[in-house]
Parts: structure tokens; sequence; C-alpha cells
């Protein structure tokens, strides 16, 4: 999340010719503290954008519009975050622009299928990894049902977002599948030895030079064009399509080596996180103020029925975190036996959350900045080619009920491919820009071509 915050600056920062835009990067969530669920960690964000514009308004610095941008975990905090903001009266006072999100689990990462394996699996996965798992594989847990119900604050909080926008990985991606980060039962890319996929132009906005290149090192952003569309070929497998599936046959006999040690150790540890967490997640309960406890309380069980906006009356990681990454993270072997698709590196891996914060006073008609200066008119940003796809994935139906539900609301939804065998990390380049020029051309993309015409006046 530091190069999207890195990116932001550069382009709209008060070191830019815009000055425009503040941005916050959330940093309670950190390393293994995202153990600690959806609710806990929305919490801590809560408290620190309070804390930001507070420390703001002492600068004189007053904000009138906001937007959120998540990534992977980090949106459903988000989400949870932007329920209780809106019951407490926050976006009457500051318009909320746009919230996006990065190979975000909306439907969280449960293995569908009432089978013997996919309900171990469930169970297994679910609780190694916290409150977290619990959250992400619905065990014992209802929050992500909740973020996606139109009469609680959560859903209608993101409805006064006037812009929704996702980015989601198509392939590579062993911690999010494609269908809960773009909130579809369709998956067009499960076989893509058998799909044509065709590329959008993205053209630059002006004819100055690229503000971005020295973090993109001239990479460009390969965009899966939803006008065009990709097709399935019912029986020729296209080869052209093989090198897109990053191939990880090189790794397959280090895993089988080393898989029986490391085995052990991740589970153990993930078992010792767990029940830190736990203990956390305790003491925070204990320790929270009574008035504050309350009005928590009354955000998780209230139900509205107006949209009116109420407010409410009441060392050892680090190993871990390399051997999966190196071994499990980039290996066929791994993918199949992890196929409900959480990652423990990504379980381990530090989640953080951008607020961007604008104090820019002017008012502008946005729509006209769009007609006129938006340089992707020609790229379609609905699923259109996505939802007419034949491979339907098994839902069972409270996830279709949370997908008709989400879908409901406006969204722009992006497929940008990044040739890697780890595209979740990839997509945000959470190993820098150096490791990840692919990944900063994504982000860029995003920052310059997606939300210029919409965060800035």
């Amino acid at each position: 999340m530091f190069v999207i915050r890195d990116i932001l600056n550069e382009l709209y920062g008060p070191d830019s010719d815009v000055n425009d835009v503040r941005v916050l990067v959330a940093t309670s969530n950190s390393g293994l503290y995202t153990y600690d669920g959806i609710k806990l960690c929305g919490q801590r964000i809560i408290q620190e954008i309070g804390e930001a514009i507070e420390s703001y308004s002492t600068e004189g610095i007053e904000f009138d519009r906001i937007s959120f941008v998540g990534y992977s975990l980090g949106g459903l905090f988000a989400r949870y975050a932007i329920g209780f903001l809106y019951t407490q009266g926050l976006f009457e006072k500051i318009q909320p622009i746009s919230f996006t999100s990065f190979a975000t689990p909306h439907i969280g990462t449960k293995a569908h299928g009432n089978t013997v394996k996919s309900n171990m699996f469930n169970s297994f996965a679910g609780n190694i990894i916290g409150q977290s798992g619990r959250d992400l594989f619905l065990d014992s847990s209802d929050i992500i049902y909740r973020l996606a119900d139109p009469l609680l604050p959560y859903y209608q909080g993101l409805e006064t977002f006037k812009y929704k926008i996702l980015l989601a990985n198509p392939v590579n991606d062993r911690t999010v599948p494609f269908y809960t980060a773009y909130i579809s039962d369709r998956d067009p890319f499960q076989k893509l030895s058998f799909v044509n996929l065709e590329f959008a132009e993205i053209n630059s906005s002006s004819d100055s030079p690229d503000p971005c290149e020295k973090f993109t090192n001239g990479e460009k952003v390969k965009l899966i064009d939803n006008i065009k569309s990709s097709h399935v070929k019912e029986n020729v497998a296209n080869p052209d399509n093989e090198n897109l599936r990053a191939s990880s046959i090189p790794f397959k006999a280090t895993f089988m080596v080393v898989a029986p040690i490391l085995a052990p150790i991740i589970i153990m540890g993930s078992a010792i996180n767990t029940l830190v967490s736990n203990r956390r997640i305790i003491l925070s309960d204990t320790e929270m103020p009574s008035d504050e406890k309350r009005m928590l309380l009354d955000i998780d069980s209230e139900i509205k029925s107006s949209n009116e906006p109420q407010i409410s009356t009441t060392g050892a990681s680090e190993f871990i975190n390399n051997a999966v990454e190196e071994v499990l993270d980039h290996t066929a072997a791994a993918e199949k036996a992890l196929q409900g698709r959480v990652n423990l590196e990504d379980a381990h891996q530090t989640i953080d959350e951008n607020l961007i914060l604008s104090d820019n006073t002017t008012p502008v008609d946005i729509e006209e900045i769009i007609e006129f200066s938006h340089p992707l008119e020609k790229v379609r940003t609905h699923n259109t080619f996505v939802e007419s796809a034949p491979e339907k994935v098994e839902l069972d139906s409270k996830a279709m009920e949370m997908i008709n539900n989400l879908n409901k609301m406006n969204w722009e939804k992006y497929i940008p491919y990044v040739h890697t065998m780890h595209s979740h990390a990839e997509i945000v380049a959470r190993r820098g820009t150096t490791r990840s020029p692919a990944g900063a051309a994504v982000v860029a993309f995003w920052a310059d071509k997606v939300i210029r015409p919409k965060i800035i006046h």
C-alpha cells in the first residue's frame, strides 16, 4: 500500500502541482494484527481516521471530500469502517467520493460445494488465521453477509460514495479468486487455454511526460478489454495463452522436499498467532470505554429502514512469511492444496488501507471533467463479457444474494493482467516498485487514469 501512497502523493500530494490530496496509510492493522477480524480491524481504522482529521484540523486544514482505498482484506476493513462513519453522520459533513478495492474478497474465500473436501478445508483454513479466517471462510461469522445487507449501514454507507471501483486479478491470484474480487458468479479465466484475451489500449491523458515513470520503469498496464470481449473456444486450445498463467514447474520438486518440513512450522505458527489474536480481541473488548462499546454494538445490531444517516445513541513470523512466499505460494501443488484460495503468507502479511483526504474546497462539475478529460472512454467498465461467460462458479444461495445485492450499486470494474506467479501481491506492487514494476503500472493506471477526474477539482 505504500506504493499507492507514494504515487498518490507524487500526483496530488503537498509537493505536487495539484496539492489537493492528503493520504493516510492506516498502520494499526500491520503484521499479525490482521488476524483480529474485520470488526476489530475496522474499529482501529475508525480511530485512525478520527485522529487524522483532528490532527489536520489543528493545522488549519479542513476536508470537504473523502475517498477510501482497500487492498485485499483491507477492503473489508474499510467497508466496516464506512458503515460506522455513516451512522455517525461524517458523510453529511465530508462528501464521500470514491471507494476502491484491489483484489478484495467481497464474497469471502469459502470453498463452496457441500463436499467432504470443501467442508474440511473450510473448517481447517477458517481456524488457523484467527478471527479473520472465521470471517473470510464464513465459519461461525456472518460479518461478510452483513456488509452486503442493504438494510444495514455498511451497505448504505458504501452506497453514498459517488464512485465504487474494483480491480480483480484474472489469473495467478492464489489468495483471492477472481469471482469474489470481481463480485460475480462467473469466471471466464478458469480454462485459460481456451480463452482469447484482448487488451485495451490505454492512451495518455496528455502529451506531457509520464509522472509515474520513475515508479513503473516504463512498464505499461495490460488491461483486459471489456468492449472487445474475451471469448471461449469450445474445442481448440489457444497456445498463445499458455504463458499467461505463470508456470510453477521449477518449484514442484522443491515443494515436495520442503513442504513436510515447513507445514508443521506454518501450522504451529498460525495456531500460536491465532491464540494471541484471540487474547487481543478479549482485551480490546474489556478495555474499551462503555459508551464507545455501546456505539459499536449498536451498529452491529441495528437494522435501518431509512437511507438517512443517523447518529447512534449508544522474528518467527518473518520466517514463516518468507518460507510460505517462496515455496507454498509459488507452486502449482500449493495452489491445488489451497483450493479454497487462502494463502498463509498473506494471512501474516501486513495489509494496510489507504484513506485519501482532500482539502480543496472549490466546487466543480465533476461530470463535466469526466466528459472531456476521462482517458478511458473506449474502455467499458462493466462486466458484460464476464457475465455472459459459461464458466459459472458453484456458489451457495447466500453468496449469490451478496453478489446480487452488491451489484445493485454502480461499480467500475477493471481486470489488469500482471504476468507473475503471485499476482495478489503484484497488483499493488507490495514488494516495491523495483521488484514489481508491473504492479506499479497497475497502481499508476488507477491513480492517473481512473480516479483523477473523480477526486480532483
